[in-house]
C-alpha cells in the first residue's frame, strides 16, 4: 500500500496551572480505520510542517495561527505519534478532494503559555469550518471525557511532565514503536543494535517520498 507522509508539529501547551489546551473538532474530513465512525474529538494545536520549515518554526507558526498566543515558551519534543488516516481536503463540500491515505508523523513539543486568552481570527478556513470549541483541561478532567482525545495517553503524559519534567527522549504514544515498547521481545529475540526495523522502514519510505516529483 502506498500513502503520503504528512509530518506535523503539535503542541502540549500548558498554562500556569498545568492544564492543557485542546480544540474540539467536528470533522467529516478524516477517517480513522482503527476508530470507524469517529467524527467529534479533541486534539492539541498544531499542523503540517511545510517544505523547508524547521520543527520549531512550524510549531510557532501553527501556535500563532490557531491560538493567537505569541508569548508561549517552546520546550523539547516530549512525544511522538504515527497513525494512518484517510483524509480529504477542502473547507466546503464542493471543494473537497478525493480521499487518500496519509501517514501522520507527529512530533509533540512541550510549550508553556503565559496568556490563556485564545483568539481564532488567524485560523484557516478549513479549521474554522471544523472548529467546535476549545478548553484548558486538567489531566483529571481529561480522564472523565467520553469523546476521543488525541494524542492517546495525553492525561498520563501530563502527569509525568508535572512530576518529572520532560522525558530524556520522546515518548511514543501511538504507532509501531509504541507497540514495540508496550510489548518488548524476550531477551533471546531482541533485535540487533540500531534503529528498530519499523523505524528504518519508515525512514526509507520517507526518503522515497521526498525524492518523488
Amino acid at each position: 500500500m502506498t500513502f503520503a507522509i504528512r509530518r506535523a508539529a503539535r503542541l502540549i501547551l500548558l498554562d500556569a496551572a498545568g492544564r492543557c489546551l485542546l480544540f474540539r473538532y467536528d470533522d467529516p474530513l478524516t477517517r480513522d480505520p482503527v476508530r470507524p465512525g469517529m467524527r467529534v474529538y479533541w486534539c492539541t494545536p498544531g499542523g503540517r510542517i511545510e517544505e523547508g520549515e524547521s520543527l520549531e518554526a512550524a510549531a510557532r507558526r501553527e501556535l500563532l495561527e490557531e491560538t493567537g498566543l505569541a508569548d508561549a515558551r517552546l520546550g523539547p519534543v516530549v512525544a511522538r505519534r504515527q497513525v494512518l488516516l484517510d483524509v480529504a481536503h477542502g473547507a466546503a463540500p464542493a471543494e473537497r478532494t478525493p480521499w487518500r491515505r496519509e501517514l501522520q508523523d507527529e512530533h509533540y513539543l512541550l510549550a508553556r503559555a503565559g496568556d490563556t486568552d485564545v483568539t481564532l481570527d488567524r485560523q484557516e478556513a478549513v479549521e474554522r469550518s471544523l472548529y467546535a470549541g476549545h478548553r484548558w483541561w486538567s489531566a483529571a478532567a481529561l480522564r472523565g471525557l467520553a469523546q476521543p482525545v488525541f494524542p492517546p495517553g495525553l492525561a498520563d503524559l501530563m502527569d509525568a511532565l508535572a512530576a518529572g519534567g520532560p522525558p530524556p527522549e520522546p515518548v511514543w504514544l501511538e504507532g509501531p514503536l509504541a507497540r514495540r515498547r508496550a510489548n518488548p521481545a524476550p531477551p533471546s529475540e531482541t533485535a540487533p543494535a540500531g534503529p528498530p526495523q519499523d523505524e528504518r522502514a519508515f525512514k526509507s519510505r520517507e526518503a522515497r517520498q521526498c525524492r518523488s516529483p
